[in-house]
C-alpha cells in the first residue's frame, strides 16, 4: 500500500510539473491600455497619437502575446513559450518612427516583465523621467538621437539589471549620475554629443564593451580603469580632463607622487 501511495504521489507531482510548463501569463487589460497611451503620448498625444498607435497595430482589445508572433506588429516582441514570463511583453522597439512627443515612464512601466526599450532616432522632446526606474526588469534602454533635454535622473542607478544605456546625441546636461558606475551588469554606456558637465563617474571600464562620453563639457579625471578605451571615447570635452593612459597625469596625482618617498 505504501508503495502504491508513493507511486501515485510521484505521478501527481510529475503531472503538476508538466502542467506548469505550459502555463502562460497574460498582460492585464490596464497594462495594455497604458501601453497604448504611452505610444500615443510618444507620438504627440491627442488624435494623431492614437492614429499612430492604430497604424502600428497597438490595440488594447487584443492580447499582443497570444500566439507565436506578436499581435501588435514588429514593434513588440514577447517572451517565448517555455520562458518563465511567457505571454508577457519583453521588447518594445519604436526606433525611427518619427515620434515627436514625450516619454511617460509611468505608463511604460506598467508592463511588469519589460526587458528592452528602444526609442532612438526619433524627435522626442522633454526629459527622461525619474519614474523609468519602476521598469525594474529593464536590461536595455536606448533613447539616443532624439531632442531630449534636462538632467539624467539619479534613479537610473536603481536599475540593477541594466546592461546597456544609450542617451547619446540629445541635449542632456548636468552631471552623469554617479550611481550608474555601481551597476555591476552595465557593460554599454553611450552619452556622447550632449552637454554633460562635471566629472565622469569612476566606471570600471575593464568590463565594458562600449563606452563613449565624447563631445560634452566634462572635465577632471577619467575613470582609473580605462580598459581598451582611448582618446576617442573622451574627446571633445572641456579643458582639464586628465588621467593616464589617455591624458596627462592629474595634478593631484603628480602632487601625491612628489610627496611619496623614493
Amino acid at each position: 500500500m505504501a508503495r502504491i501511495l508513493a507511486v501515485a504521489a510521484a505521478g501527481t507531482v510529475a503531472l503538476l510539473v508538466c502542467c506548469s510548463c505550459g502555463v502562460r501569463g497574460k498582460e492585464d487589460e490596464d497594462v495594455l491600455d497604458s501601453l497604448v497611451e504611452f505610444l500615443a503620448t510618444l507620438a504627440g498625444g491627442s488624435a494623431s497619437g492614437h492614429a499612430k498607435a492604430r497604424e502600428l497595430g497597438w490595440d488594447a482589445s487584443t492580447d499582443p502575446c497570444d500566439g507565436s508572433a506578436s499581435k501588435w506588429g514588429e514593434s513588440v516582441r514577447c517572451f517565448e513559450n517555455g520562458a518563465s514570463d511567457a505571454g508577457l511583453i519583453k521588447v518594445i522597439d519604436l526606433q525611427s518612427l518619427g515620434l515627436d512627443g514625450t516619454i511617460d515612464a509611468e505608463l511604460l512601466c506598467t508592463a511588469p516583465a519589460l526587458r528592452v526599450v528602444s526609442l532612438q532616432n526619433n524627435t522626442l522632446r522633454g526629459g527622461l523621467p525619474a519614474g523609468v526606474s519602476a521598469c525594474s526588469e529593464l536590461t536595455h534602454l536606448y533613447v539616443g538621437r532624439n531632442w531630449l533635454s534636462g538632467a539624467l535622473p539619479s534613479s537610473l542607478g536603481n536599475l540593477g539589471k541594466l546592461h546597456a544605456l544609450d542617451v547619446s546625441r540629445n541635449d542632456f546636461f548636468g552631471e552623469i549620475p554617479a550611481g550608474l558606475s555601481h551597476l555591476h551588469g552595465l557593460i554599454r554606456f553611450n552619452a556622447n554629443d550632449n552637454h554633460f558637465q562635471g566629472t565622469i563617474p569612476d566606471f570600471d571600464l575593464a568590463r565594458f564593451e562600449s563606452f563613449n562620453v565624447s563631445n560634452n563639457n566634462l572635465t577632471g579625471p577619467i575613470p582609473k580603469s580605462t580598459g581598451h578605451f582611448r582618446g576617442d571615447s573622451f574627446a571633445g570635452n572641456a579643458p582639464g580632463m586628465c588621467g593616464e593612459p589617455v591624458f596627462p597625469r592629474c595634478p593631484f596625482e603628480e602632487s601625491k607622487s612628489r610627496k611619496t618617498p623614493a
